[in-house]
């Protein structure tokens, strides 16, 4: 009688998910949007940060549509000491609570960040009419991680947690698949709850940036991709949600993206952090254009965790004096509209932009004339893209 009640349950879940679309969303653009319980600041989401990736106004005062999409993602667990929710040399791994926690954060029905979300765009509708599009939503699926200290190959596999009684144990690649298959269930079944009113559930997104995923290749036997994504993604697209990456600069298993089952990945140029110009952006724009991926667009504000001052966009830091690499990160910024434009993908391949923190509220609220210039420059871009019209 249990297992009837659970596989009930299940295609409950199931059924309620492919009522929300008739096909796998697809978006020019797609933000993402950091968050989590952690010690960093800012680490709500209020109307007023949010606004800024929803909208944009421009130097005359009209207000625009902004980004079609949101990635939801965060890093680590810091309620438990900064559990990993993807594969790093040194942390250990997050468990079953610290994925429900991610859950909670986002999705809880009187905090979550959706909740906020979605009465942004509700406030902005009621200033600028119904957009040509529904805003989607992709959330993080954390990895189930073979240990529990990944650089510890002596650290136990069975740390994670529970599922219907039974002990999972990340060194068996079926309970690994089980576990991202019930973590799909359970946003499934919070956005149900939660029940957004202007946003649509479009898929899932895998954190690591790098995929092994050929046999042979560095730590394969402790990853292997290609056997544990196929199947999740069979299972998203049951329910016509889709999956999605952002591979690093050149990544392992970038050049596998359409095996792996995604259905879209976005390469990193890494050409704003490329001081030293070891990453031609040439190459980037070769891979793409071969391999049929859309791009990353980077830049980063003053807050966050790891952001050093100098890979700042603002004019000024947050001591308040004037940022010394300003004016040069800008100019990486431009590169990337430059390039952009130069290979002919501009309103044909899709972009992911990652802002840091809250690079986006920082350049929106600034009063430095060359921050505002920036911004428009860069809301502009997206919102002039042929791909919009």
């Amino acid at each position: 009688m249990k297992k009837s009640i659970i596989l009930l349950s299940a295609i409950l879940i199931i059924l309620g998910c492919r009522a929300e679309q008739e096909q796998i969303p697809q978006f020019s653009d797609i933000t993402l949007l950091a968050g989590g319980y952690s010690p960093k600041k800012p680490d709500t989401w209020t109307e007023d940060r949010a606004k800024a990736h929803v909208t944009y106004t421009d130097e005359s005062g009209k207000e625009h549509w902004l980004f079609e999409a949101f990635i939801f993602w965060a890093g680590r667990d810091y309620k438990r000491g900064g559990l990993d929710f993807a594969i790093t040399a040194h942390n250990k791994s997050a468990v079953k609570e610290s994925w429900l926690d991610w859950i909670d954060y986002w999705f809880n029905e009187q905090t979550g960040a959706v909740k906020v979300l979605d009465a942004t765009v509700a406030n902005a509708k009621s200033r600028l009419g119904e957009p040509a599009f529904r805003h989607k939503v992709v959330a993080t699926l954390p990895t189930p991680v073979m240990f529990e200290t990944f650089a510890d190959k002596a650290s136990s596999t069975i740390y994670w947690g529970e599922i219907d009684g039974r002990q999972m144990d990340f060194s068996v690649l079926e309970d690994q698949i089980t576990a991202m298959k019930w973590m799909i269930d359970q946003i499934c079944s919070a956005w149900k709850k939660v029940a957004p009113e202007h946003l649509d559930l479009a898929g899932f997104y895998i954190i690591d940036e790098e995929l092994y995923c050929t046999e042979g290749s560095y730590n394969y036997q402790y990853k292997r991709w290609d056997k544990l994504l196929p199947p999740v993604s069979d299972y998203a697209h049951s329910m016509n949600l889709g999956m999605y990456w952002i591979p690093y600069y050149m990544a392992p298993g970038y050049e596998h993206w359409k095996e792996l089952g995604f259905d879209m990945a976005y390469m990193q140029p890494n050409h704003y952090w490329d001081w030293d110009g070891k990453k031609p952006f040439e190459s980037t724009v070769s891979e793409i254009e071969r391999l049929s991926m859309g791009m990353e667009l980077e830049f980063e504000g003053t807050h966050g965790e790891g952001v050093h001052p100098c890979s700042s966009i603002l004019e000024n830091l947050v001591s308040g004096e004037q940022n010394p690499r300003a004016e040069a990160n800008r100019a990486m910024l431009r590169d990337y509209f430059r390039y952009f434009k130069e290979a002919g993908f501009y309103g044909k391949v899709p972009l992911a932009i990652y802002t840091g923190t809250d690079a986006m509220y920082e350049l929106a609220s600034s009063d430095a004339p060359e921050d505002v210039a920036m911004y428009n420059e860069f809301c502009r871009f997206i919102i002039e893209s042929p791909m919009r019209k």
